[in-house]
């Protein structure tokens, strides 16, 4: 089954040759789809009171039965469990206007050596409407004063519909800001003596800044039967990193090696923001440790390529890395929903297990190819 989609998309893109070496690019994108989605109707349960003497629906005789069984009381307290298939389905409309603007501006040294700018602003509004909810209060209200018939199925009026169904509008608006530059080139008096090209590094900088702000009407909460609450919230983050990648052939056109090499990189990420980050991180020893508005991630990456011909090679990696949460995971609010058997936290975090659980012998293969074929290979 696929989900309806209306979806517009507007791009402009541009590059222009400022000099023989320094290159700028420019580009805008504007994108906007809707997006309807449908489920059954509400399921609305509560107790409300019927008043026997001035209900309309009620014939005399049954009005009798329930006050005798009520030891004379004419308030009668009676439970709704019903779907309310009499205010439709409950549907939710999305519309979604995103607009991407970016620059790039790069060149190159007469050293062998290149340098890279970009920048980019990017703006998400996403507008929902949620029909087909019931609101608890006005539902006993209209009960009691008895205009709405609660008995026997698809009995209620339109007039009482409209007294109890509510609409909920919605707007969560995502901004962002990131300016990132790089550097790298040829080390030339970094080269090894079998290899016929140098140390390749390339070191970078970035400035990242998220907006988040979700505004519902209010309509939604512990009154509404329909759709789940969700409360509002906003917040702002700031990201600022450096990293460093390098690139360095040890044997090169050597017989039974092609090519014999190593890599890294290691990126230092500061986080900045409201709020706890990652509380529910399943590495608590390592990024988890304290509950500040500011968190340190350092990822790393270590690797070696044996190539002996053309046509075969062999990889050996290990890494460490952090995702940062997104904004809205970052800011979104604790919802009333439902749970899941399992998560993606706790496989994560077997995932990391499994990954302490191999890193020595990841290292043992690294240190094989690092030092064993090498001294073989000696002429």
């Amino acid at each position: 089954m696929q989900i309806p989609q209306d979806r517009y998309s507007l791009a402009a893109l541009g590059r222009y040759d400022i000099t023989n070496n320094v290159e700028l690019k420019l580009s805008t994108i504007f994108t906007s789809n809707k997006v309807p989605l449908q489920l059954a109707p509400t399921p609305f349960f509560s107790t409300v009171t019927i008043d026997l003497d001035n209900n309309p629906f009620l014939t005399p005789e049954a009005s009798t039965a329930l006050r005798e069984n009520n030891r004379g009381s004419r308030f009668y307290q009676a439970f709704i469990g019903r779907r309310m298939i009499e205010a439709g389905p409950r549907r939710t409309e999305s519309e979604k206007q995103n607009l991407h603007l970016a620059a790039d501006l790069r060149g190159e040294f007469s050293n062998d050596w290149s340098w890279d700018i970009h920048g980019h602003y990017s703006r998400e509004v996403l507008d929902t409407e949620k029909s087909g909810n019931i609101s608890i209060s006005a539902m006993q209200a209209a009960v009691f004063s008895g205009q709405c018939n609660i008995f026997g199925a698809d009995v209620f009026s339109d007039t009482c519909v409209n007294m109890v169904a509510r609409t909920s509008f919605e707007e969560t608006v995502s901004t962002q800001y990131n300016l990132n530059g790089t550097i790298g080139g040829d080390v030339d008096f970094l080269q090894s003596p079998k290899a016929e090209n140098p140390l390749q590094i390339l070191l970078g900088a970035e400035y990242r800044e998220d907006k988040f702000d979700f505004r519902p009407d209010g309509v939604l909460g512990p009154d509404v039967s329909g759709f789940n609450q969700e409360l509002p919230i906003d917040g702002t983050r700031d990201s600022y990193a450096v990293f460093g990648e390098f690139y360095w052939p040890i044997i090169e056109n050597k017989p039974a090696i092609d090519e014999l090499s190593v890599m890294g990189a290691v990126r230092y990420s500061r986080l900045a923001g409201q709020g706890n980050v990652l509380d529910t991180s399943p590495f608590p020893d390592e990024i988890n440790s304290t509950k500040a508005n500011t968190k340190n991630f350092t990822s790393y990456n270590i690797g070696a390529e044996w190539q002996p011909n053309s046509n075969i090679k062999f990889h050996a990696n290990f890494d460490k890395s952090f995702r940062q949460p997104s904004i809205q995971e970052l800011f979104s609010a604790n919802n009333f929903g439902f749970f899941g058997a399992k998560t993606r936290v706790l496989e994560a975090g077997k995932i990391y297990l499994q990954l302490k659980a191999f890193e020595k012998s990841v290292l043992l293969v690294a240190c094989l190819i690092f030092f064993i074929i090498p001294l073989i290979s000696r002429e």
